[in-house]
């Protein structure tokens, strides 16, 4: 069974969020594992690593992290469509940080259930949650989520923007090894667009490019085309 074209388009939007948020999620474990080999006491709030509770963070951050870009490319995103960069990232932070809350309280308890073996609602886990929740150890999960948010946040809008294989050929060096391939391009041109951009100001003519790009989007997910680049009211 092969995978459409327009879901092959989802899953390359969907997936770099889940990529980012594993690698530095490894990054911040193995941080805090060689701080905790150098310490003799550890706060009680954190939950010491072994193998089930690296695989079990892995997993949770992964699916988490494609859970966040599930719902940046089928909800949220389009909530800000028409704002600038910053207000952005900085909306759309304000709006995750209400959903990770909730994230990071059921995984906390389900991995302290997991260490102590004892039910996710019994009174004990419950009390780790609240050390949890007022210790460092909480700041630090912020920290991370907050950074991991950020990254993927940063990476989409890029992506967005400017195509979605722009800093992927960056970080592969893809542009230093031009390789030989066969493209088709499309040229589309819009009936009378400079005459309705003479009518309309600058900040309608924006939302006017906005909507036309929307538009187009759509059909186009279901074939491998992508954009390349607009000039004025000319998609290429």
């Amino acid at each position: 069974m092969s995978i459409s074209a327009k879901n092959r388009y989802y899953i390359k939007q969907i997936l770099p969020f889940g990529v980012i948020w594993l690698i530095l999620a490894w990054l911040l474990m193995w941080t805090e594992y060689a701080v905790e080999t150098d310490q003799t006491e550890i706060a009680e709030s954190a939950i010491p690593l072994n193998s089930g509770i690296v695989l079990f963070s892995s997993i949770s951050v992964f699916l988490v992290g494609c859970f966040v870009g599930v719902i940046e490319v089928f909800i949220v995103n389009r909530l800000f469509l028409n704002q600038s960069l910053p207000k952005k990232i900085i909306k759309k932070l304000l709006l995750y940080i209400v959903v990770l809350t909730i994230l990071v309280c059921i995984l906390y308890m389900i991995a302290a259930s997991l260490i102590s073996k004892e039910p996710i609602y019994s009174k004990s886990v419950w009390e780790q949650y609240v050390g949890f929740f007022f210790s460092i150890t909480h700041v630090s999960t912020w920290i991370q989520l907050l950074f991991s948010l950020f990254v993927s946040l940063f990476y989409f809008e890029i992506s967005e923007n400017l195509g979605q294989h722009v800093l992927l050929n960056f970080f592969t060096a893809k542009y230093h090894k031009p390789l030989v391939e066969e493209r088709i391009f499309m040229f589309v041109d819009m009936k009378d667009s400079t005459t309705l951009a003479e009518q309309l100001d600058t900040s309608n003519t924006s939302n006017c490019y906005a909507i036309i790009t929307e538009v187009f989007q759509m059909p186009l997910s279901k074939t491998e085309v992508r954009f390349i680049n607009m000039l004025g009211m000319k998609l290429w």
